[in-house]
């Protein structure tokens, strides 16, 4: 599996957004075989709540939320995974694998009816599983890979570690801000927010990147490259990640760059580029 900087990137700046879940998954390639990812988190024997489904196209993630309401509602009850994962969960983010039939040899009629609708129906052969448990907390993240998919092997599943955390994180990132607009009325979209594909994006960073340095003010290269990738969406993590410096350096060149603009936030620097007509796609 090659897991890019980038793509890991994407992810980060697409929390907040429609496109989270396509993100989440595109930091794996194309051929790693996956179905769909599911997000659930459980306190206690509440019924679980769903804070992700998404597939690899529109007929897979529509087929990953209709499982995932069933789940919910009463279906988690038979699940066998579900019940050794609250057993080897811990602390810690870590990552297992599961093929679930092996649970139809041991296990009662609900259980082999529960791994006939979940995932031999949809044809999904095997399970990775980033889990973390906080006292009656569980929290887990979901990746399915479909029928005739070669099984994760360790160097998949070591990978997966190392992005544990940050995808967990992602994800409850991305379900606070959805639950946060849905509460206000404002739904999913966020009015200064500019739905990109690749291309448009890495044309317009480096179209507001080469204005900036044309201002008389004097910014730096790197001043003028974090700014543009913060006009065009990009949080300060995903900028780390992408020009290979720390949090800490993004912060301090966007503090000077700021200053010699004479700006004093980021939607006024947004609103320099929509004057000088640096956003249109």
């Amino acid at each position: 599996m090659n897991i890019s900087t980038d793509k890991l990137a994407l992810m980060i700046s697409a929390i907040g957004t429609d496109h989270f879940g396509c993100a989440l998954l595109g930091i794996v390639d194309s051929g790693f075989g996956l179905s769909h990812c599911t997000v659930f988190e459980q306190v206690g024997n509440k019924p679980p709540a769903c804070l992700l489904a998404e597939g690899i196209g529109s007929s897979a993630s529509r087929r990953a939320r209709e499982l995932a309401q069933t789940y919910v509602a009463e279906a988690y009850a038979a699940d066998p995974i579900l019940r050794a994962l609250r057993q080897i969960a811990k602390a810690a983010p870590t990552i297992d694998c599961f093929d679930p039939y092996a649970f139809n040899q041991r296990g009662d009629a609900r259980t082999r009816a529960f791994i006939h609708q979940y995932y031999q129906e949809p044809q999904l052969s095997q399970e990775a599983i980033c889990s973390m448990k906080d006292g009656d907390r569980l929290l887990w993240l979901s990746l399915y890979k479909q029928t005739g998919s070669v099984a994760f092997s360790d160097s998949e599943r070591a990978e997966l570690t190392g992005l544990s955390h940050i995808m967990l994180a992602g994800a409850q990132r991305q379900s606070a801000i959805t639950t946060a607009l849905a509460e206000s009325g404002a739904g999913t979209k966020i009015d200064t927010q500019l739905t990109w594909t690749d291309a448009t994006r890495a044309e317009t960073l480096m179209r507001i990147r080469s204005a900036l340095l044309m201002d008389p003010c004097g910014l730096t290269q790197r001043e003028a490259e974090i700014l543009a990738h913060i006009v065009v969406g990009y949080q300060a993590l995903a900028i780390s990640l992408r020009l290979g410096i720390s949090i800490n350096t993004v912060a301090t060149h966007r503090k000077r760059a700021y200053a010699k603009l004479q700006l004093s936030s980021q939607t006024e620097l947004f609103h320099v580029c929509l004057k000088q007509g640096l956003l249109h796609h």
